[in-house]
């Protein structure tokens, strides 16, 4: 049985956290032995992982760096498995105790490896533990092309992309009532400024004058929350806007919206995505980074990133158009491409030829 150890730096809901469930399912379904250590946050997704019949440990949990290492390093000794790190922290506590274990990384995100620390610093990082992986796996090509471009991995021959699989605990069809009358934009983002909140609450204020009988639902929480709202206020649209924090029941909340809007500078993936098209919400998105690799280069529903009035455009043309796109249909041939099953396929794949 092979043995599997995934380290990440927190497991509490975001997107790497939520896609590291999907891969452990999929690989206890296969029969391996997964064990899940985590170094810090709240042990959001624990509970869940345990009763699918992972081994969660808190040994690391909220430990100085050092000693992090020191204790995964004694953990270890001995012991013959496949060590693959999530994230920053995660890949330089593994990177440090791995032994002679096979050592697999994830790139999760388009964006420098240590985005509070000078380019310089962030890169000698992420060299540092690229040169110790036998393999990296990134989650898209804009990913791997951001890694290479950036230089933090020097050698493209290490480097596998591994799209994300959606969650198929989730149905592919509305089947809840639609709780609100208005017609409801909504997104799903951390509030900060990657998700580019503030291009859509601008183009929001111009939709609201043509279709006065919406609301636009803001689901997520960051540091911009203050300023958003102020913004928002500004603009004379905060009393159309539903702030919701942070929330496990993202696919609850999609069924109440009519239009899905990702309005992003950039992602790495957009599981999201995946999210909104399992539960056939129609989707708008910026045209950049990942996002023409998850819903495809020619999809009907990509406007230009940070350009309101292309994003007006798009949202007005779904208002009156949506349902003659055929989009139920263009979303499950979609979802093909991203079935758990041949993820995990693919990662064992990494796996066996690292």
């Amino acid at each position: 049985m092979r043995k599997i150890l995934h380290c990440i730096t927190t497991i509490e809901r975001g997107g790497a956290e939520n896609q590291l469930y999907v891969l452990v399912k999929e690989q206890l379904k296969v029969g391996m032995n997964v064990s899940v250590v985590y170094l810090k946050g709240e042990p959001e997704l624990k509970d869940k992982l345990v009763l699918m019949g992972a081994e969660v440990l808190d040994i690391l949990h909220e430990k100085n760096l050092l000693i992090q290492i020191l204790i995964l390093k004694k953990f270890l000794k001995g012991k013959k498995m496949v060590i693959h790190a999530h994230l920053p922290r995660a890949e330089i506590v593994s990177s440090f105790a791995r032994g002679i274990n096979t050592f697999i990384i994830s790139r999760h995100n388009s964006e420098k490896f240590f985005p509070r620390v000078p380019n310089f610093i962030s890169r000698i990082l992420s060299l540092y533990v690229s040169r110790n992986v036998n393999k990296c796996i990134t989650i898209s090509e804009a990913v791997k092309a951001f890694v290479l471009s950036t230089k933090e991995i020097s050698n493209a021959n290490k480097i596998t992309v591994v799209h994300y699989g959606y969650n198929d605990e989730f149905i592919f069809q509305k089947d809840l009532v639609k709780e609100n009358k208005d017609y409801v934009i909504g997104t799903i983002a951390r509030l900060v400024p990657q998700k580019d909140h503030l291009t859509l609450l601008a183009a929001f204020s111009q939709f609201l004058k043509i279709h006065p009988n919406s609301k636009l639902m803001l689901i997520g929480s960051g540091d911009l929350k203050n300023n958003l709202v102020s913004f928002s206020k500004k603009i004379g649209v905060n009393e159309k806007i539903m702030w919701i924090d942070r929330t496990e029941n993202s696919y609850d909340l999609l069924y109440q919206m009519d239009l899905f809007v990702l309005p992003s500078k950039y992602e790495g993936f957009g599981l999201v995505l995946l999210e909104a098209m399992q539960v056939n919400v129609p989707v708008i998105a910026a045209n950049n980074s990942s996002i023409p690799e998850v819903l495809g280069k020619n999809y009907v529903g990509l406007f230009e990133s940070g350009n309101i009035d292309d994003l007006l455009k798009t949202m007005l043309v779904f208002f009156d158009n949506s349902p003659s796109f055929n989009l139920p249909t263009l979303y499950k041939k979609n979802l093909l491409n991203f079935e758990p099953k041949i993820m995990q396929e693919k990662i064992l794949n990494v796996y066996n030829h690292a």
